[in-house]
């Protein structure tokens, strides 16, 4: 059975700009990038909730006429005195593999030890 959305569904990355003035609590670093597949692991719940949006746009092939790049969104965080910023963009099936394969080679250890004292450290 073929694909009905094939054509019509982008892929989509999500970069930090700025990790915010220190009240993200995840701590995410500016450069960090996660190919956009349902929630990537270890992205905090605020910053994921505030790219859904832009995500979702950007994947069905809509664009924010506010922005220049019509490939591109910017979002902030909502989270409460966070304001690390995001930069959402569609990308090619090259660099989606790429960073597909890049998160192949995470291993839980890796994704346990980047969870912040306090939060749940609960991963199967």
């Amino acid at each position: 059975m073929s694909n009905p959305y094939q054509g019509v569904m982008f892929r989509v990355k999500a970069t930090v700009l700025d990790g915010g003035a220190g009240g993200c609590r995840v701590g995410h670093r500016s450069g960090q990038t996660w190919l956009m597949q349902g929630v990537p692991p270890g992205i905090c719940s605020f910053a994921f909730n505030a790219m859904f949006p832009a995500y979702w746009t950007l994947r069905f092939g809509g664009s924010d006429p506010a922005e220049e790049n019509p490939d591109q969104m910017h979002v902030t965080c909502s989270g409460m005195g966070c304001g690390a910023r995001f930069l959402i963009e569609r990308i090619s099936d090259e660099e989606a593999d790429r960073l597909q394969a890049e998160a192949e080679l995470i291993s839980l250890d890796d994704l346990a030890r980047s969870i912040p004292v306090g939060l749940s450290r609960r991963i199967r």
